[in-house]
């Protein structure tokens, strides 16, 4: 009976492990696919309709009149799902202001709409000095 218990045990695990990894590999998606959007439009389609976020503001930094400053990077630094549907992402975006390399940490709070995971929420959290 133990042994039953821990075999369907191990494989309910597996199965959630494997959700996990499908769910990570679609955020991941999401972040690379803001990382090559060339307009504020584009980068605006990977986020929620009721997103209220600093998105747009991160993203004003290269549009500004013979700046120098490169359009941002994002990158995911951990991953935490808080429900089927939402997951926390902590993240960092990089950008270069000549010449040396600035970093922002960000908090994402991103959610499944169909099978396509949208940013819903993106918090400034400190920026290196």
């Amino acid at each position: 009976m133990k042994q039953t218990i821990a075999a369907v045990a191990t494989v309910f695990v597996g199965i959630v492990w494997a959700n996990d990894a499908f769910d990570r590999t679609g955020i991941e998606h999401t972040i690379r696919a803001l990382n090559r959007a060339t307009t504020e439009v584009e980068a605006r389609k990977l986020a929620t309709a009721e997103a209220d976020s600093e998105l747009a503001r991160l993203l004003a930094f290269n549009t500004r009149p013979r700046s120098e400053v490169s359009r941002p990077h994002f990158i995911i630094q951990a991953v935490r799902f808080i429900g089927p549907d939402v997951a926390l992402v902590d993240a960092a975006t990089q950008y270069a202001a000549w010449p040396p390399v600035r970093r922002i940490h960000l908090l994402l709070v991103m959610r499944l709409e169909g099978n396509i995971w949208r940013i819903a929420f993106v918090r400034i959290l400190a920026a290196d000095p």
